[in-house]
């Protein structure tokens, strides 16, 4: 029957509290993992989808918790998450141990896991139905997601959904995937700045959207990492070098003319430029032979030194300021 709005009842939404407040408070408006939510998560390789779930395992390690793992065998598995044996109440499976998905379900009915982690929705869709050629894609992703929403529902428990991403990173599927869930987790590794983020992608009906930094340590994720004073210093070191080549190779490509107005000729500036990139490029290699022992000042004092040395007695003017 329909309902007045006055009439219906406002329920509490209780939270898992992981113990990371960083996390717990960007997770959601009452800090924690609400019960009752699913979640995708998806990202790019390198982020540590995996690794963050098994994570959220040992956070939660007073819970009953079940990892299904259809991207890989839980001996790989272990040996990427090792620190998955902490969490006292977790049970795995894989294709081997529940070669279905329906067998799966079965054996969640049976031990009511609090927290259900599917490892990923596109390769049981795929091997269970698609190939199969009972169900499409879309219908197979559509008919998972309804079961366990339905046992979440029921059970008050949460479930992680891993996803796949597209080569432009953003979810693979249809958009009905991300519509059938309370939250969307997006990870980004860059493997340029070796940063790694973690965001709400599209949606996140329990909280505020945003975003936090992580790290992987060992197998574990960490939202705050201790840094001393050598770390500063080494950052300051690699902005310095990162704005002095921005700078040389500028100039170096403005000069024209010596200090008394003069043309400099294209043989001497071919050996200027020569000269330069050679003495960076075994700066540089130096620092990656030895990153272990990370000097960048090294490379600041012998290419700056060197580079001015070979200019000194230039003025840097270009064709358009003359």
């Amino acid at each position: 029957m329909l309902l007045k709005i006055s009439d219906v009842q406002h329920k509490h939404e209780p939270a898992l509290k992981t113990g990371q407040e960083i996390f717990d408070e960007w997770f959601s408006s009452p800090g924690g993992i609400v019960l009752g939510s699913a979640i995708y998560v998806s990202g790019t390789s390198g982020a540590g989808k995996t690794t963050l779930m098994a994570n959220i395992m040992e956070w939660l390690n007073n819970e009953v918790s079940c990892l299904y793992s259809r991207e890989m065998r839980l001996s790989p598995l272990l040996k990427q998450v090792p620190n998955l044996v902490n969490a006292e109440k977790a049970f795995v499976a894989d294709v081997e141990s529940c070669p279905d998905f329906d067998t799966f379900v079965n054996e969640i009915e049976t031990i009511k896991p609090k927290i259900i982690i599917i490892d990923s929705l596109q390769v049981i869709a795929k091997e269970d139905y698609v190939l199969k050629k009972t169900k499409n894609e879309e219908e197979a992703c559509y008919y998972i997601i309804q079961v366990l929403r339905d046992y979440i529902h029921k059970n008050n428990a949460i479930l992680f959904l891993i996803g796949h991403n597209t080569k432009d990173g953003n979810f693979a599927g249809a958009n009905t995937i991300i519509q059938m869930m309370d939250a969307h987790i997006d990870m980004v590794f860059d493997k340029k700045e070796n940063t790694r983020t973690m965001s709400w992608g599209v949606k996140n009906r329990k909280g505020k959207m945003g975003s936090i930094p992580y790290f992987i340590e060992d197998g574990k994720i960490l939202f705050e990492k201790e840094e001393d004073d050598s770390y500063h210093e080494i950052k300051n070191y690699d902005r310095i070098v990162n704005d002095t080549i921005l700078f040389l190779e500028e100039k170096l490509e403005t000069v024209k003319y010596n200090s008394s107005g003069e043309e400099i000729k294209a043989e001497l500036l071919k050996k200027l430029k020569k000269d330069y990139y050679k003495c960076k490029k075994s700066n540089l290699k130096y620092i990656d032979e030895n990153s272990n022992y990370y000097f960048p000042r090294i490379f600041v004092q012998e290419v700056v030194g060197e580079y001015f040395k070979l200019i000194e007695e230039l003025e840097y003017i270009t064709e358009y300021e003359k």
